[in-house]
């Protein structure tokens, strides 16, 4: 993990970016430089802080004890300590992951990110996989290590008006169990979009002037399951930094781990900045990893084409009846046809993507399931693209294949 700087090379580097990222943006950090140099992140700790390009040149001597220099609110009760260590941490990161360097990498290096105001990297980090997996626990080291520098709120809470209000002047936004039941509101898509992309934004607080200008906030989300989001833009999806989880712990849970955990704040706080050196001087930014590779292109694909695929093969009509199980098999053909095998499995949340898909046009559908069991989107109907492309794979609009005459399942 922690290394003393000896490459002048890779030191210029470094500083070169950081004047790049921060020149001219330093009120987005609580204390400027006196020396005249660039303001570069700024570390808070409960007994100082630290400039990371004084960490980088001799982390002995870059404690900067507190004084009346820099005006810092909400002091974190973490320590700086070069000795404290986090074993318990490591070990849980080899259960959750066991061998995989790759995300245990990664990981460090969205905790070293987050103890920074940097949002020049402009990811969504989203934590996706198995129940019990260990997202939870990573989410509640979080919290414990930012302390009053994190928010947690539903992803749905984006799209309400005051909802967005505690997100003013925190660095980070926690989004546990992110809702992977329902269809997220494209309101909350779009001001995602727009806080990660360093964008503009203005939010309404009660009984106060809206705010007006660019969040410093980052999104750390959870979930078993992606939600149905309608983006066919892609750039939603194109933010995310995927970490894949596969072992599930449920049945043999740890109720002392989180308490354990949260003892080692101080040394996984030195964790995290050597994560930061990683992310910063090393690779030079953030990588996907083998394990999060497939679920992510998989992804991608879908945020991309699934509302195209919406768009060009589905009408909006009152009278429509639409078998969702028709429409699923027809992607599912189409993607087998164009070579994306991997995304042409059943997607439980089909029907969530399409409502919300027509919700954002300002069209409502309901959804209903007939005596057999087999769910019907009422409100739409295919469109003669959507009819056209049923007889190019074989399909009729109820759902029957052509070629051999079989209802789809």
């Amino acid at each position: 993990g922690r290394k003393n700087v000896t490459n002048n090379a890779a030191i210029m580097r470094y500083k070169r970016m950081l004047i790049g990222a921060w020149e001219g943006r330093s009120g987005l950090v609580p204390g400027q430089r006196t020396d005249g140099e660039p303001t570069d992140p700024l570390v808070r700790f409960s007994n100082g802080w630290v400039w990371m390009d004084d960490y980088l040149m001799d982390r002995h001597t870059c404690l900067t004890p507190a004084d009346s220099k820099v005006f810092v609110l909400n002091k974190p009760s973490v320590p700086f300590d070069l000795e404290a260590r986090c074993p318990t941490w490591l070990a849980f990161l080899e259960g959750i992951w066991p061998g995989d360097e790759g995300q245990k990498r990664e990981l460090q290096k969205m905790f070293g990110l987050l103890m920074t105001p940097v949002t020049k990297y402009q990811k969504l980090f989203w934590l996706l996989g198995a129940t019990g997996g260990g997202k939870g626990t990573i989410m509640d080291v979080i919290k414990g290590l930012l302390e009053h520098q994190a928010s947690s709120m539903p992803i749905t809470a984006f799209a309400d008006n005051f909802g967005k209000q505690q997100l003013v002047g925190k660095t980070v936004c926690l989004v546990d169990e992110a809702n992977d039941t329902q269809a997220v509101p494209m309101a909350s898509i779009d001001f995602i979009k727009s806080v990660a992309g360093e964008g503009q934004t203005q939010i309404d607080r009660k009984f106060l002037e809206p705010f007006v200008g660019q969040l410093q906030c980052r999104f750390v989300f959870a979930s078993n399951h992606f939600p149905a989001i309608a983006d066919s833009s892609g750039a939603f999806g194109r933010r995310i930094h995927l970490f894949s989880f596969y072992k599930s712990f449920k049945d043999k849970p740890d109720d002392t781990l989180r308490g354990r955990l949260l003892a080692e704040l101080a040394g996984i706080a030195q964790w995290a900045l050597a994560g930061l050196w990683l992310l910063m001087v090393e690779d030079g930014g953030f990588r996907t990893t083998e394990a999060a590779k497939a679920k992510w292109e998989i992804l991608q694909f879908r945020l991309a084409k699934v509302g195209a695929a919406i768009s060009s093969f589905l009408v909006a009509d009152p009278e429509g009846r639409l078998p969702v199980s028709a429409f699923r098999e027809l992607l599912s053909r189409y993607y087998r046809a164009t070579g994306w095998e991997r995304a042409a499995e059943p997607d439980p949340r089909l029907a969530e993507e399409v409502m919300t898909h027509f919700a954002t046009a300002g069209s409502t559908l309901t959804a209903e399931q007939d005596d057999h069991g087999k769910l019907h989107l009422i409100g739409v109907s295919w469109s003669p693209s959507g009819r056209k492309s049923l007889q190019e794979y074989g399909l009729d609009p109820s759902g029957v294949a052509l070629d051999n005459d079989t209802k789809v399942k």
